[in-house]
């Protein structure tokens, strides 16, 4: 039972607890990654968002101690989301970190270190921490000398094993999913550059032409990513359908504002293809005494991390509230873009979303599409691409907190080219199909996590005994690592 368990400090089952560097070297163009607290995920260090030092300051740093190694835990140290990360290096991690990181070395023979991951996961456990670890008013953080003296529970090595194997179940198939909808996101981010970017079916239907050959089966070819030999091992029902899709396209580009496009195309702005672009209310419009248990949602910058908004831990106003600030309600198919902190982040509110509508936030705009001229999905996908990045972040300040300068005019400027509306909605339907994928993918999602959220104090607690939901990974469909 838990009483029998011990209660030592982090001090007695880590080699070490420290930070990242103290000093912020300068950001170069080409060098070697550092991460900081905006880079962890629960389930590692993504480095495709971090700055870059150089080499001679990366080996300084690595030198000090600041690169972690395999088996060490990473927890965020300061700022507003202190303590409300943490992940595990299970593999070399070819990164330095800033001081907003704590890396943690379990004394392998006391401490599992999947078991304290899942320590720094508990809800308990975090309230705890913050209540008791955590100073400063302007920016929180944590002081590494007193968070040596944070009580941990410690069962025998043997069940901790045990009970970061029954959480990694979990979570294996948590990320697992979140992969798959990566690669789905991909496949439909893939389809759009090779429709609407290089315009591949109507360039494969011109040189079919040139060289005597079918246009239309050339423009198969280029839809499905086969070859000419390869259509003839399709099924009638898929080829008939390439068939329909390939008619939609021109054969033949024309000279245009921003270079050649397909013929009966056309260069449009935003505010020419969208019914409505707005802003979130200023923040004097909503308060924290203003907060309730339920109403209107208010979307924070954790939703829009993918193509679709995902459903998360909202703030809700009243609907009376929400009808006062009638300009900044979106609703489903509308587009929210983040103008101010983190920039870039562009998510479409997806037919299947929990509420009717919500409140975006003083740090974001919308944009509600013209359904008559141009189909959601392309719009979203657009804002995503390259090319869509560029032209919203092309107005970024400098100054201060990264923003976006007049956003909804400079929004609205932004000119792309707009296909035929028909092809439109032949992208609106395919990307449906994968969202719809991904969509389900999420529900999974949520319901693991809470099954996960459930066991994991029960368990760290032994209030639960690791052996007493054997049919737990039957009822979730998981089978348990041998």
């Amino acid at each position: 039972m838990s009483a029998d368990w011990p209660i030592l400090t982090l001090g007695d089952v880590c080699e070490t607890i420290t930070d990242g560097a103290h000093n912020s070297p300068k950001t170069v163009e080409q060098g070697k990654p550092m991460a900081s607290v905006k880079d962890l995920t629960r389930f590692g260090v993504d480095l495709s968002g971090a700055r870059l030092i150089s080499q001679e300051e990366f080996d300084k740093l690595v030198k000090q101690g600041c690169q972690p190694e395999v088996g060490d835990v990473l927890i965020a140290k300061d700022g507003n989301s202190a303590l409300d990360t943490v992940c595990t290096v299970d593999e070399p991690l070819d990164a330095v970190m800033l001081s907003s990181v704590a890396i943690l070395r379990p004394d392998k023979t006391k401490l599992d270190l999947d078991f304290l991951k899942y320590y720094f996961c508990s809800k308990q456990i975090i309230d705890y921490l913050k209540n008791n670890f955590i100073s400063g008013a302007a920016i929180p953080r944590v002081v590494l000398k007193d968070f040596r003296k944070a009580e941990i529970k410690v069962p025998p090595i043997d069940v901790q094993k045990k009970i970061s194997k029954k959480l990694r179940t979990l979570d294996n198939k948590i990320e697992l999913n979140h992969q798959t909808n990566q690669t789905l996101e991909q496949i439909a981010q893939a389809v759009f550059k090779s429709w609407f970017v290089v315009f591949e079916p109507t360039r494969a239907k011109i040189a079919a032409k040139q060289n005597g050959q079918d246009p239309e089966r050339a423009a198969m070819a280029a839809i499905s990513g086969k070859t000419l030999e390869e259509l003839v091992g399709l099924s009638p029902e898929h080829q008939q359908q390439l068939k329909t899709t390939a008619a939609l396209f021109p054969d033949a580009l024309v000279e245009s504002e921003l270079g050649e496009i397909p013929e009966g195309w056309g260069v449009k702005d935003i505010n020419q293809i969208a019914e409505n672009v707005a802003m979130g209310p200023f923040g004097s419009n909503i308060k924290v005494d203003t907060f309730v248990d339920e109403g209107v949602p208010i979307i924070n910058g954790q939703q829009l991390k993918g193509t679709m908004l995902e459903d998360g831990k909202n703030k809700f106003i009243t609907h009376e509230h929400a009808d006062r600030l009638i300009k900044s309600n979106v609703y489903r198919d509308d587009i929210v873009i983040t103008h101010r902190g983190t920039l870039g982040q562009v998510s479409i509110i997806p037919e299947g979303s929990q509420y009717d509508r919500y409140i975006v936030s003083q740090s974001q705009c919308y944009i509600r599409p013209n359904k008559e001229v141009v189909s959601p999905m392309f719009l979203i996908f657009y804002l995503k691409s390259f090319i869509g990045q560029h032209e919203l972040l092309a107005n970024k300040s400098q100054v201060g907190v990264p923003s976006i300068a007049k956003p909804v005019t400079n929004i609205q400027k932004i000119e792309l080219v707009v296909p035929a509306k028909d092809i439109s909605d032949e992208f609106q339907s395919m990307a449906n199909s994968l969202l719809s994928k991904i969509s389900k993918s999420l529900d999974e999602i949520r319901t693991l996590e809470i099954i996960r959220n459930t066991l994991l104090p029960k368990l760290l607690s032994s209030e639960l005994c690791i052996n007493g939901y054997g049919d737990l990974e039957t009822n979730v469909g998981l089978e348990e690592e041998n």
